[in-house]
């Protein structure tokens, strides 16, 4: 497998804040075959797999496969998410410290 694709479903997987096991058990596959696709280790066919974590992730499988240069989610931005955005850029965050930023909103929603 493509080692491109396993980084992209990591990427997706962290950005909205989840473990592999908690994604494990949202499709009811084994974690630590979830890892081996992230990595690009696996071997076997991922057609269903990939089908069942794009639509836990809410991207097009296009996105997985990398038809699109981003990956970007079906969302609304809100007052709130303008509002954090503007923060982010006032502040200078790196990359990084925009995507830890948005891992954690991403969880204290959840948790609401």
């Amino acid at each position: 497998m493509d080692n491109t694709i396993g980084n992209r479903l990591k990427s997706l997987r962290k950005t909205r804040g989840l473990t592999l096991k908690q994604v494990a058990d949202k499709i009811d596959y084994d974690w630590s075959n979830l890892s081996k696709i992230e990595r690009g280790t696996y071997k076997k066919p991922l057609t269903e797999i990939i089908e069942k974590l794009a639509n836990v992730y809410n991207v097009r499988l296009s996105e997985i496969f990398g038809e699109n240069q981003e990956l970007h989610t079906s969302f609304d931005i809100d007052d709130e998410w303008l509002e954090l955005i503007k923060d982010m850029k006032e502040r200078n965050l790196t990359p990084k410290q925009v995507e830890e930023y948005v891992s954690i909103v991403i969880n204290i929603k959840n948790t609401l």
